[in-house]
């Protein structure tokens, strides 16, 4: 009752807003004890500090037992202009209240169990002041933030307006890689059309490009921290101009995954050791073949096939098909199937046959390799020489072996297989010095090969 009696005096005085301080001076000097002496109901001196216009610290106060609530009285109250501060509103601890701090930490909570909410947050957070303008117009100065986004740059969330977007990217960003829900916040990709559809971002955002660039953002900062599964993930997502990016991820992870099956050499010193080392081939097996699933169904989808051919260059979509007709190459020596392996290479002409006329252009082939792919010769050569020696072996005892699919040399002779053993080491003497195949290497090679005489 005093309370309503004082607003009302206040209100028909020339000095409402000195009256209304008053009156909320003496609810703070009376403090939360005198309203609320078990503190069991902290909706009690909140109230009377909201009557008194002191809605920052109401929600402050409120705050310690019932974060929830404040928060979305104060969004409210922001709607409306009315969450304002002063000078004398910040003077105790128990009633400081940011609203950015408090709209981040329940974006933080709820971002695992529903993401899409999150972002209903995180958008009303830094794009609240464009709320209601043309949406052309707040789309236009997103890009613009976009396209000079610095991840290492900490943007505050009430400064320029430039700075706001930025922060809003830098948080959507987190929120995708930290929740990895990019079907709820992404969205998907057709498998008809290989174009995405649906995800929480396309509601927020009508114009694809804008969606375009946060995920393709995004996947740029999954490239620096080192997450290549999410940063091919969403380049795919974020349309056919990250589509040489998507075909470019593949390449750097196949080539260092191709072989990754083979046994490591060198001593176990340790039984603690060779159970890390077990832990670690079985971590670069699991891997190896979660990528490798992954490319394949990319390459089989008739759309994406499309989508490559359009819009990736060719050497790229030749290395990227490659990579995966060398790890399957070593799948079928590992499994003991070595005439169809040597099948396989023969159809890739990357290495010589029996035939001398088949040297250069192998020579040539190698020679024009990208980069990444030249520490998987030695592997390569290995594994061939091993596929020859042991068909050599059955071709002298049969007489002749077959070579299933091969569309160069469908069977060979006990002769055929040592001339190609002779060939891959001359292969090997011609190659230039920036493939370094190891002398371990050579030896072995050459060993094999005298084996076959």
């Amino acid at each position: 009752d005093f309370v309503w009696r004082e607003l009302y005096r206040s209100s028909a005085s020339p000095n409402l807003e000195q009256n209304t301080k008053q009156l909320a001076s003496t609810i703070q000097a009376w403090g939360p004890r005198h309203f609320d002496p078990d503190g069991r109901q902290p909706f009690r001196y909140a109230n009377y500090l909201l009557l008194a216009g002191k809605t920052l610290a109401a929600c402050g106060y409120l705050s310690n037992d019932a974060p929830r609530d404040a928060l979305h009285i104060a969004i409210a109250l922001d709607a409306y202009s009315l969450l304002q501060t002063d000078n004398d509103q910040m003077k105790h601890q128990t009633t400081e209240f940011c609203l950015e701090t408090a709209v981040s930490a329940y974006a933080q909570h709820l971002a695992q169990a529903d993401p899409a909410l999150a972002l209903e947050y995180v958008a009303w957070l830094y794009l609240r002041e464009n709320y209601g303008t043309d949406n052309i117009q707040l789309e236009q100065k997103l890009l613009g933030a976009l396209q000079t986004y610095d991840p290492k740059r900490r943007h505050p969330v009430a400064f320029s307006e430039e700075e706001r977007f930025s922060a809003f990217a830098g948080v959507v960003v987190s929120l995708i890689l930290d929740t990895r829900a990019l079907d709820a916040l992404c969205g998907t990709l057709d498998p008809v059309t290989a174009e995405r559809s649906g995800g929480a971002l396309s509601q927020h955002f009508p114009n694809r490009t804008v969606v375009d660039s946060i995920l393709a953002l995004a996947a740029r900062v999954a490239q620096v921290h080192g997450d290549p599964q999410d940063a091919v993930d969403l380049f795919a997502l974020a349309g056919k101009r990250w589509w040489p990016l998507v075909v470019d991820v593949f390449i750097d992870q196949l080539a260092l995954l191709a072989a990754k099956h083979q046994s490591s050499t060198g001593t176990k010193t340790a039984e603690n050791n060779e159970q890390s080392l077990q832990k670690q081939q079985l971590s670069s097996a699991e891997l190896r073949k979660a990528w490798l699933e992954k490319a394949t169904k990319l390459a089989a989808n008739a759309s994406v096939r499309d989508q490559l051919l359009r819009h990736v260059p060719r050497a790229a979509g030749h290395t990227f098909q490659l990579l995966l007709n060398m790890a399957a190459f070593f799948d079928k020596c590992r499994s003991r199937d070595h005439a169809a392996a040597l099948a396989l290479l023969d159809d890739l002409t990357i290495l010589p046959a029996a035939d001398p006329a088949t040297l250069k252009p192998a020579l040539d082939s190698v020679h024009n390799l990208d980069p990444r792919l030249h520490h998987l010769i030695p592997d390569l050569l290995t594994n061939t020489m091993d596929c020859l020696f042991n068909l050599y072996e059955q071709a002298r005892d049969a007489g002749r072996v077959r070579l299933p699919n091969s569309r160069t040399q469908p069977t060979s002779t006990a002769a055929d297989l040592r001339a190609r053993a002779s060939a891959l080491l001359s292969f090997i003497g011609l190659l230039k010095n920036g493939f370094n195949v190891p002398s371990d290497v050579r030896t072995s090679l050459t060993k094999y090969e005298a084996m076959m005489l």
